[in-house]
C-alpha cells in the first residue's frame, strides 16, 4: 500500500511541479542568527553544508548556491520532472556547489553530522507516516553537532477548518483528472464560494471568509499540492515536537521568531491562561489554538535548550540587519530630548529621544533594504552624530539588547552574516540564475531570497542579461549584483 501511495504522490508532482519559489525562512544566515541568539554555535552561512529534503525544482536552494560559492548544497526530490527543471537551472547557471539528487527519502541516505543545516519545506505533512519517520530521522543523522534543522509542517487545531473545505474541494474536483482541469475548476469553485459566502453573517462565516481569501491569494496549482494534496497530516505543535524527541531531535524555536513569544499577547488574554502551568509546549500550543494557526516553520537541533531562554544578544554583533520601520519626519533633530518618532510593522509606533539610539536606528533604516553588518550600522550612527555635531559616544550593550527586542517583534531582522562577502550586491547586471529564472518562467529569487512578481516586460528585460534602464529600482528590488 505504501509503495503504490508514494507512486501516487510522485506522479501528483511531476504533473503539476510544485513552484514555490524561495522560502525565505530557510535561509542558512536567518536560522544561523536565531541559533546563536539562544547559544548553539551555528555555522556561518557561507561556508556551510545545506541539505535540503524535498527540494522540488531547487527553487530555494539554488539561490543561495549562487550567492554562497563557498557552502556546499544537496538537493533531494522524488520527482524526476522537478529534479530535471532544478538541474537545467543549475547548469544555465553555471553552479558547481550544488547538485541535485533524484530519490525517494525512504531509501536516501547521508553521511552522520555532514550537514550545518537541513531544510525540508512542505514535506512532513504531505507524505505517509513512514516517510514522516524518515525525515526526522534524516534531520536526526545528516546533523553536525551544532547543526539546525528546519522543518516546516500544518497544525492544528487551525487545520481543522482546511480538512473541513479539503474534503469538500476533493469531492468537488474528483471527476478532474487533468491538472490543468483541476486547476480552473478549483479557481471557479473558490471563487463561487468567495461570492456566496460574502453575503453570509456570523463567525463561521468569518473564518471562512478568511480562509478562501488565503487559499484564492495562491496560485491554484499551490493549493492542489499544499491544502488538497493526496497525503495530509497535520500536527499539534506538541505531537510534532514529541515526534521530534523520539528522533533525538529538541524544539530549538520558531523560524519567524517574532510568532513565539507567548508574552505578546495582551494581558488580558494571557491572565486567565497563568493558573494552568503551561510549560513551553502548552504555550505555543495555546498560541496556536487562540491564534488559528495553521501552519509552522519549527528549527529543531540535536541540543535540548531550556526554555524560556534569555537571548545571549551578543550573537548580533556577528549579524546583519535590516528593518521594517521608517523615520516618521524627514528631519531628524539628534539632540538631546528631542523625539523622533518611528512607525513599523503590525502598526507599531514608538519615539526615541536620546542621540545614539536616534543615530542608530536613522543609520539602519536609510540602508533599508540592504543586509548591513552590526558594526557597520555602529559605525555609520558614529559619523551621524559628529556630523551633527554630537559626541559619538554610543553604548553598544545597549543597542545590542534594543536590536534584540525589535527582532523579538519583528521589527528588524537578523542574519548571521560571517565574513559578509556574501551581503554585497557587487555587479550591476542581473546574475545567471536571476536571468535563466526570469526567462524560462520560474519563480525569481532577489539576492535576500525573496521571490518577486514580476511583469512580462520586467522579465524580458532580466531574461535579455543587459544592464536594464531605471537601474535603482533594479536595486531596490535586489534583482542586481
Amino acid at each position: 500500500m505504501v509503495p503504490k501511495m508514494n507512486d501516487a504522490l510522485r506522479a501528483s508532482y511531476d504533473a503539476l511541479p510544485y513552484r514555490h519559489g524561495s522560502i525565505p525562512l530557510s535561509h542558512p544566515s536567518r536560522i544561523g542568527a536565531i541559533a546563536r541568539l539562544l547559544g548553539i554555535d551555528a555555522a556561518a552561512p557561507e561556508g556551510a553544508r545545506v541539505l535540503e529534503l524535498g527540494c522540488a525544482e531547487g527553487m530555494n536552494l539554488l539561490p543561495l548556491a549562487e550567492r554562497l560559492p563557498n557552502a556546499q548544497f544537496v538537493g533531494v526530490d522524488f520527482s524526476p520532472v522537478q529534479i530535471a527543471v532544478a538541474e537545467q537551472a543549475r547548469a544555465a547557471a553555471k553552479l558547481e556547489n550544488v547538485r541535485f539528487v533524484c530519490a525517494d527519502l525512504r531509501e536516501f541516505s547521508v553521511e552522520p553530522e555532514a550537514y550545518n543545516y537541513v531544510i525540508a519545506h512542505g514535506v512532513y505533512s504531505w507524505v505517509p507516516a513512514d516517510v514522516r519517520e524518515r525525515v526526522l530521522a534524516l534531520c536526526r543523522t545528516a546533523l553536525a553537532p551544532s547543526g539546525v534543522a528546519y522543518v516546516s509542517y500544518n497544525t492544528q487545531p487551525g487545520w481543522g477548518l482546511v480538512s473541513g473545505l479539503r474534503s469538500i474541494l476533493l469531492s468537488e474536483l474528483e471527476p478532474f483528472s487533468e491538472p490543468k482541469e483541476r486547476v480552473r475548476q478549483l479557481e471557479k469553485i473558490l471563487g463561487a464560494l468567495a461570492q456566496s459566502i460574502a453575503a453570509q453573517g456570523g463567525p463561521y462565516a468569518e473564518l471562512m471568509r478568511e480562509l478562501i481569501a488565503d487559499l484564492r491569494a495562491k496560485p491554484a496549482e499551490l493549493v492542489l499540492h499544499d491544502e488538497l494534496e493526496l497525503v495530509s497530516g497535520p500536527a499539534s505543535f506538541r505531537e510534532f515536537t514529541t515526534h521530534a524527541r523520539q528522533h533525538g531531535l529538541h524544539f530549538l524555536s520558531e523560524a519567524h521568531f517574532a510568532s513565539m513569544p507567548f508574552d505578546h499577547l495582551p494581558g488580558q488574554v494571557r491572565a486567565p491562561l497563568a493558573g494552568l502551568g503551561l510549560d513551553v509546549f502548552g504555550e505555543q500550543q495555546f498560541l496556536d489554538l487562540l491564534g488559528n494557526r495553521r501552519f509552522r516553520s519549527t528549527l529543531l537541533s540535536r541540543h535540548e535548550i531550556a526554555h524560556p531562554r534569555a537571548l545571549e544578544v551578543s550573537a548580533i554583533r556577528d549579524c546583519a540587519l535590516t528593518t521594517r520601520l521608517r523615520l516618521a519626519q524627514t528631519e531628524v533633530d539628534l539632540r538631546s530630548g528631542v523625539r523622533m518618532e518611528v512607525s513599523g510593522a503590525h502598526g507599531v509606533k514608538f519615539a526615541l529621544d536620546q542621540p545614539a539610539q536616534k543615530a542608530f536606528l536613522a543609520a539602519l533604516i536609510s540602508r533599508a533594504p540592504e543586509r548591513v553588518p552590526f558594526p557597520e550600522v555602529l559605525a555609520h550612527a558614529g559619523r551621524i552624530l559628529e556630523q551633527s555635531g554630537l559626541p559619538a559616544q554610543i553604548d553598544a550593550a545597549f543597542l545590542l539588547h534594543a536590536v534584540g527586542r525589535l527582532f523579538g517583534v519583528d521589527q528588524i531582522d537578523l542574519l548571521l552574516a560571517g565574513a559578509g562577502d556574501w551581503l554585497q550586491p557587487g555587479a550591476v547586471l542581473p546574475s545567471a540564475l536571476v536571468a535563466y529564472q526570469a526567462g524560462a518562467n520560474l519563480p525569481v529569487v532577489n539576492r535576500w531570497h525573496e521571490t518577486v512578481v514580476l511583469s512580462p516586460e520586467d522579465r524580458h528585460t532580466l531574461a535579455s542579461g543587459r544592464v536594464p534602464t531605471e537601474r535603482e529600482r533594479w536595486m531596490e528590488a535586489g534583482l542586481l549584483g
